[in-house]
């Protein structure tokens, strides 16, 4: 989807979307990979509604930053999705466009509060030396428990700072993960 090639920054950064082609699946975030080649061996992970109410669209996105000023090759916009009450979004959204028009809410989920765990923030990439106008780091969100499952997102952090907190999808929570 994108990469940072000619960006100057002084990491390299893919961005990947899930392949969705299915219909009721949603993607709950983009995944984040600190190098240009494939992404073989990462995890994402797409959600169906088969337990009603556990899922819902996120109810707006906040555009964070764009690769303005940076020289890369293609154009980048991070998006997050903002929850509605009493959900959790998982990760963060790119589009290829600098555009301040925001993602399709129809191809994302939310999840249920309930359904979610505390997770670990790695950081993945910083856009230092990258020329941007604005900072940004990139976190990816991993298990920080034995029932928490990585679904391959990633967040923004504010200029190089570490987001205040990451969640992964509540294993325990589910009685069959592919009745999710």
């Amino acid at each position: 989807m994108w990469y940072d090639k000619d960006s100057g920054a002084d990491k390299d950064v893919s961005i990947w979307k899930v392949w969705n082609g299915q219909t009721g699946y949603y993607s709950i975030g983009d995944l984040v990979h600190n190098q240009w080649s494939n992404v073989r061996g990462r995890v994402a992970i797409m959600v169906s509604q088969r337990i009603p109410g556990i899922l819902e669209k996120p109810a707006s996105f906040n555009q964070v930053w764009t690769d303005a000023g940076s020289g890369a090759l293609l154009d980048v916009a991070v998006w997050t999705m903002v929850p509605p009450a009493g959900y959790t979004c998982l990760g963060a959204v790119a589009v290829n466009s600098h555009s301040l028009i925001p993602p399709d809410r129809n191809k994302y989920a939310c999840v249920k509060d309930s359904f979610v765990v505390s997770g670990k923030l790695i950081e993945t990439w910083n856009s230092k030396g990258s020329g941007a106008n604005k900072d940004i780091s990139l976190w990816t969100v991993v298990s920080n428990k034995t029932y928490g499952i990585d679904g391959g997102t990633f967040l923004p952090g504010n200029g190089w700072r570490k987001p205040s907190k990451g969640y992964t999808l509540r294993a325990k929570a589910i009685p069959n993960i592919i009745d999710f």
